[in-house]
Parts: C-alpha cells; structure tokens; sequence
C-alpha cells in the first residue's frame, strides 16, 4: 500500500524537471540547485498537489538543509512545510526508481529527520520516537565495516550516519534517552561495536550518554540487562586490546574508563571478578613500561575509574587473598601518582595546572582513596616497615607539593573559583 501511494518513476522524472525549471526561473535562469532559495522550495511543498511533486521538491531541499548556512529557523520551516507523515512513509517503503537504488526514498527521509532532530522539540516528538527501531535497525546494516566505509555504498554510509545523528540528538533529552533505553538500543549500540559496524564508534559516545541515566530506565521484558550488555561490552574491549598495536592500545584503554566510570554498585560484582582481572593486568602491564605524561594518564584514567567502583582492594588482591606481589603492584601505583601530581604542580604556572587536570584528578582520586584504604586496612596488609615507610615518604612529598601549589593561587578572582582549587 506504501508503494502505490509513493510517486512512480515516470511521474517523479516529470515532476523533478517541472520544479527545477520553476527554480530556474526564480533564481534568473539559474538551473543551479544549490542555488536554488530555501524559501522557493518551500513555497512549491506547500503548493503540492500530488506525492510526486512534494518528492521531487525534497530532493532539492535535502541538498539545502546540509548546508552549514541553514538557521535553526530554516529547519524549522521546513519542517512545517513537510511534516512527519510523509517522511515516515517514505522511510519504511524501499524505491522502484530505475537506476537509483532501493534505499532512495529511505536515504531522503533519513536526511529530513536528521534536519530535524536538531531542533529539541521534534526530536522528542512521539513520531521521531516511533522511528527508533527503525533507526537502531539501520546502523546494524552488514555488508560495511569500518574500514572498507570510503569504498562501500555511499548511499548506506550516508543512511546509517543519519541515523547515528538522529540518536545522538534523541540521547540528549530525558524523553528521547528513555525510548532509546526501553527499545533496547543499549544493547543495539554495543552488538555495533563489538561486531565493527560502520562507524561504530560513533556508538560509544551514545553508549555513555545512556549509561549516565540509565537507573532511571529498567529494562523491558526479554531485554538483557544492562550489566550483562556491559560486561560483553568491555570484554570486547579487552580483547580487541590484546590484538591491537600499541597506539591503539591506549585508546582502547581511555574507552574502558569512560564506561566503568558511568557505572554505579549495581556493576560491581560484574565488574570485580573476571573482568577486573584482566583490567588489572592490562593496566599493570602498561604502567611497568616507560611511557610519557600523556601515555601514562590512560592507564591512571583507568585505574581511578576501577577503584571508584570496586575500591583499591582491587589493585592488591584482583584474585583472591593478599601476597607480597600485589602489595608491590599497590605501591608501584602510589609511588607513580606521587610522582606525576609533584611533577605537575610544583614550580608550575596555574595555568600550565589547569591544562594537566586530565591527569591530575585520576591521581588525587587515587591517593585520596589509597590513604584511606591504607588507614582501614592496616593489619589485614601485614605492611613491612620498608614498604610503610616508602608509602609516607611519597604520599607527604605529593600532598606538601599541592599545598605548596595551593598557597601561591589568588585567594580572590576568575582563578580562586577554579575547581582545581576547590
């Protein structure tokens, strides 16, 4: 039913060349369609009188509305002019049109509900949110992967992109993360990324908006939870680590900490068996190497990330029990975020302070949350003197270069309101 509403190929030709002839004309003699004023084309979808017609002023427009020069209220217009209705049915039905594909009327819709998604109130109308599946269905399509995407089918590249900017507009507001949360797109943005679908990574960006909401969004029946989700997810992660090169390593590890920093109690036990130990492997196994400033805040990221959700007892004992070897891992970790904290504030300009605090917050977490853990757990650790000792010398070094640090910023000003300071 769909497809007999659609415009037919003949009609659509003559109706295309009818409308960029009445272009033409508005814009003196210029068959240009790049060219062609927003405001024209709209005339010409309110004046439709047919299907044909309001496609064939479409396809001028979706070449209008990419445009970097379209205003907010440009979009808008649009919108008013074409509406949901038909962009839903040209969505959902594949085209007859011979020689352009059969993704042409779901390419074109697609690009509309991209345009308008950027404005907050549509992106959360209940017809784009009706779209959701068919959206998480779309960035799920095969046969690409991210590699081979220059050489792929331009017109699904260009589909599935869409998509991805029609989720990442419906995550920023409450309704849109909710629809996305109860028709499983948690689970559908992880299977993209752990399958290596086209642009994939543009899931993980998703995949973190989610997670910083999602105890307020149960999941539906049949639906995997979301610790389950998570889990396969960094599992994933840890062994695509394994096989990568070095350099890729290290983004692999800054992902990890961005989604184990989201996550609440609910996570721990997931987190602190099997998982937790290959993350601590692969976090001590970084940081036994030389690596710069820059290299090392990943791990620390990482591990500060660990820590705030399971606690430090995961740097000694990732296993089962307590031994010398993993007290030695603890206090290679402390002696490390000592060294880097008075490597960044001392003798440094509040200025260069601020550019480090990537670096600088994982390590006050950590030496905030060690202290601690070293205080409650004292004769469960059986410390030797040479290791207590080690461990007040580098923490009185860290802690005297911050108050150090602290003394010389403006009590009063722009700087004193800085967080570092707080």
């Amino acid at each position: 039913e769909q497809v007999r509403k659609l415009p037919q190929p003949q009609a659509v030709h003559d109706n295309t060349k009818t409308v960029i002839t009445a272009l033409s004309e508005s814009m003196d003699g210029s068959p240009s369609v790049e060219g062609a004023g927003l405001s024209r084309c709209l005339h010409i979808l309110s004046q439709a009188k047919s299907d044909s017609e309001k496609f064939a002023a479409l396809l001028l427009v979706t070449k209008l509305v990419k445009s970097e020069s379209t205003s907010r209220e440009e979009r808008r217009a649009i919108f008013d002019a074409v509406g949901f209705t038909f962009i839903n049915r040209l969505l959902l039905t594949k085209s007859e049109l011979e020689g352009c594909g059969q993704h042409l009327y779901p390419s074109l819709a697609l690009t509309m509900l991209s345009c308008f998604s950027t404005d907050p109130t549509l992106a959360v109308d209940t017809q784009m949110l009706n779209n959701i599946p068919t959206f998480l269905q779309i960035i799920q399509m095969q046969g690409l992967s991210e590699t081979d995407a220059d050489g792929g089918d331009t017109v699904v590249i260009s589909m599935i992109e869409d998509c991805y900017d029609c989720l990442l507009a419906l995550c920023r507001e409450p309704g849109g993360r909710r629809g996305l949360l109860q028709c499983g797109g948690l689970h559908t943005l992880c299977v993209c990324v752990t399958s290596e679908y086209t642009y994939c990574l543009r899931s993980l960006d998703i995949i973190n908006r989610l997670l910083d909401h999602i105890s307020s969004t149960p999941p539906q029946k049949d639906q995997l939870t979301p610790q389950t989700t998570v889990v396969k997810l960094l599992t994933y992660m840890i062994d695509k680590f394994h096989q990568s090169e070095a350099a890729e390593k290290f983004q692999i590890c800054q992902n990890m900490s961005q989604i184990i920093q989201r996550l609440d109690d609910r996570f721990c036990e997931n987190i602190s068996s099997e998982i937790g130990k290959k993350i601590h492997e692969i976090c001590m196994h970084l940081l036994q190497n030389k690596l710069n400033s820059e290299l090392r805040e990943k791990p620390l990221c990482l591990i500060s990330a660990m820590i705030d959700l399971v606690g430090v007892g995961w740097v000694v004992s990732p296993h089962s029990g307590v031994n010398t070897v993993h007290i030695k891992h603890l206090q290679l970790l402390i002696n490390l975020v000592c060294v880097e904290v008075r490597m960044n504030i001392e003798d440094q300009t509040f200025t260069k302070v601020v550019s480090k605090m990537g670096l600088l917050i994982p390590c006050f977490s950590i030496l905030e949350n060690s202290i601690n853990y070293l205080i409650t757990n004292t004769e469960g650790l059986s410390l030797e003197v040479t290791q207590v000792t080690d461990f007040q010398q580098a923490m009185v070094g860290a802690i005297g270069g911050l108050l150090q640090f602290i003394a010389t910023v403006p009590t009063t000003g722009e700087q004193a309101q800085h967080p570092v300071v707080l």
